[in-house]
């Protein structure tokens, strides 16, 4: 899952992949499937398989990233469609996918933007999908992997419920000037929608165990959240319970 805002990038995963058809379900504890790059300042969050012609992910992506970067004329925003043909040559018959996001210049901006390099097409050829290029000035993006619906259709809702709750208290501080936290930093706003994204997959996952479905959604979670200056916090390891 990842998350844009005005306050930065915010991108989360949990430890399990699931493979279709037959829903096996694997446990990978120790393998992180979100990191980011401070060299480059880019955050990276896969889905689905974890290995590269059994290769794992990280050491395939890092021998990939060197040979693009190489050269210092190298633009990262040309990265995503590199990383697309180095897959196409690959020819993999599973479906899988890599979020990358990070920052660029747009009017004398630095904005926020990310893209989905993946194969879930018939024939899974991987094209690099500019999905959010670039945030709308004051809006806010989520990209969710996985059952994406219902759960990409629950959020537009939440997202204006979030608006409601903000308006009331904004009303409401009228009469009560103590109500709202003062002076939060864009920092301190990034960490908390990385908390408030950590906490939906918990969500997402208790939902699923609430309606009977196998746990594919599972601990621990780790998450990241980055600004145009770089990595603002790093969650590892995260158990709910």
């Amino acid at each position: 899952m990842s998350f844009l805002t005005e306050n930065g990038i915010t991108m989360a995963s949990d430890s399990k992949v699931t493979y279709f058809p037959d829903f096996r379900v694997d446990n990978n504890l120790d393998f992180k499937k979100t990191n980011y790059y401070d060299d480059l300042k880019f955050g990276l969050s896969i889905w689905g398989k974890l290995k590269i012609k059994k290769v794992w992910f990280w050491k395939w992506f890092d021998n990939i990233k060197k040979s693009y970067f190489k050269k210092k004329s190298s633009e990262i925003d040309q990265f995503p469609d590199y990383l697309a043909d180095k897959l196409n040559v690959l020819n993999m018959q599973i479906h899988t996918g890599i979020h990358l996001a990070f920052y660029k210049e747009f009017e004398d901006q630095m904005r926020p933007v990310i893209y989905h390099i993946t194969n879930k097409r018939p024939n899974y050829k991987f094209i690099a999908q500019p999905d959010c290029n670039p945030l709308g000035n004051n809006q806010s993006f989520l990209l969710i992997n996985g059952t994406y619906e219902p759960f990409s259709d629950a959020y537009i809702f939440l997202k204006k419920y979030i608006l409601k709750v903000r308006k009331k208290f904004l009303e409401a501080k009228q009469n009560h000037p103590n109500l709202l936290e003062a002076n939060r930093t864009l920092k301190s706003k990034l960490k908390k929608e990385c908390e408030y994204v950590i906490s939906t997959i918990r969500q997402y996952q208790a939902i699923m165990e609430m309606t009977g479905v196998k746990k594919i959604i599972g601990e621990p979670i780790n998450a990241i959240c980055f600004n145009k200056e770089g990595l603002v916090k790093e969650y590892s390891k995260i158990h709910f319970f």
